[in-house]
């Protein structure tokens, strides 16, 4: 008789890019690279924030919370954008920052 264990394997969480410049107007995209198990839950947080999408119709997660969209991209939306991943074994995070480049930089 041969029994099948689930077991957990190391949560890990990676948000790429690291690094993105995108002018104002454009779209910016950040995607956690997410592996482990038992699956993990998913949050997003600005500069220390979470993530509000009821709150700005601009910002937009998809794929499991995997993927933050931000369309129109205005100067305060530049900043370090974290990914915090939890499971039952424990958590990992993650961070990318969008800079505002060319056109509407801050000078």
């Amino acid at each position: 008789m041969h029994w099948h264990v689930a077991s957990a394997a190391a949560l890990t969480a990676r948000v790429r890019p690291d690094v993105q410049v995108v002018d104002v107007g454009q779209s910016a995209t950040f995607l956690c690279v997410i592996s482990g198990s038992p699956a993990p839950t998913v949050a997003w947080y600005k500069d220390g924030a979470p993530v509000d999408t009821d709150d700005d119709a601009r910002l937009t997660l998809n794929d499991d919370r995997r993927q933050l969209s931000v369309r129109g991209v205005l100067r305060q939306d530049a900043g370090i954008y974290q990914c915090l991943v939890e499971n039952s074994e424990g958590s990992e995070q993650s961070s990318g920052r969008l800079i505002i480049g060319g056109k509407g930089a801050p000078r």
